[in-house]
């Protein structure tokens, strides 16, 4: 027995239509992709073939040189820094505290959450920089406070960026993760941040 094959001719309103769907499902207000405004597709499809702007529509965006350049740049930044600082997991988070509670991303992922300690994405991963913990596992309570200035003004990478790179505002350019034992110049510094800069 065959089955009928849906040969409805492709039309600007049908291609719309469909892509309102998948946006609206992904509650988001681009492309299927996350690679176009859905407005843009819209004109597109009102000018030319319809199969073709679903095509383009579909493409990336290429970068500009200049984005390509930041990305470059922020690739090296944290690669160079993921070289530097260990970093650990949440169950390692939880085994160096001394945890024995069954869900091993509990105690990291409670800490973060109340803004204690912070992590970044890494390879699917959150990972934590050691240099927040005491040897006791514990958080540093300088991070915490650092941390209340700082996560309004950045991304995680970029908190974290911040503690590896030299700062103007520290003595002899000192890169904050050095002076973690002197809480007063370090928040000092944290303060004078008008913005985290964009690695």
């Amino acid at each position: 027995m065959t089955s009928k094959v849906d040969v409805t001719p492709i039309t600007g309103g049908t291609v719309r239509a469909k892509l309102r769907r998948l946006v609206e499902r992904s509650g988001e207000e681009r492309d299927p992709l996350g690679l176009r405004p859905v407005d843009v597709i819209d004109r597109e499809i009102e000018q030319t073939d319809p199969f073709e702007a679903l095509v383009e529509a579909m493409l990336p965006v290429l970068p500009t040189t200049g984005t390509a350049t930041q990305a470059v740049r922020n690739a090296t930044a944290r690669r160079e820094f993921l070289a530097e600082f260990p970093t650990l997991t949440s169950a390692e988070v939880a085994r160096s505290a001394g945890s024995a509670a069954k869900n091993v991303a509990a105690l990291a992922t409670r800490w973060r959450k109340e803004g204690r300690i912070f992590a970044v994405p890494w390879g699917g991963e959150l990972r934590y920089p050691a240099f927040q913990f005491d040897d006791a596992g514990a958080p540093l309570p300088v991070i915490r406070s650092v941390l209340e200035i700082l996560q309004g003004g950045g991304s995680d990478w970029q908190v974290a960026l911040w503690f590896a790179t030299s700062s103007p505002y520290l003595p002899r350019h000192a890169r904050p993760v050095q002076l973690l034992s002197d809480q007063d110049r370090l928040l000092a510094a944290a303060r004078a941040e008008q913005a985290l800069p964009e690695f």
